[in-house]
């Protein structure tokens, strides 16, 4: 099951707000050129696992970018960690994604 919904997405105050997330954001709005994105914070839920601790550790990820046309999921979820490569190897440890091309998305 899911748990990143359009529902629990941070808000934008909430991104801006936070160094973490306003970095997710950024790098992925750059590299992905997204129609929409919503980011879900899941740390909470993860309190005290492992090294593991505070804000922006657990995320969730829906994402619908035309340039995911043409790309196997394989390739998509290779293009988010690819923009991510430096919150993985340091605070970002769990993340969830649900990668979408516009055509996808609107079958939904």
């Amino acid at each position: 099951m899911f748990h990143a919904s359009v529902a629990n997405a941070c808000s934008p105050e909430a991104i801006a707000a936070s160094p973490r997330l306003r970095a997710v954001h950024h790098k992925l709005s750059e590299a992905l050129q997204p129609v929409h994105m919503a980011l879900v914070d899941n740390s909470a839920a993860h309190a005290g696992h492992g090294a593991h601790v505070g804000e922006a550790t657990h995320l969730g990820l829906l994402m619908v970018s035309p340039q995911f046309e043409g790309q196997t999921l394989m390739q998509r979820h290779r293009a988010v960690h690819a923009a991510l490569k430096d919150e993985l190897a340091t605070f970002l440890h769990a993340l969830e994604l649900r990668l979408h091309t516009p055509a996808e998305a609107e079958a939904l």
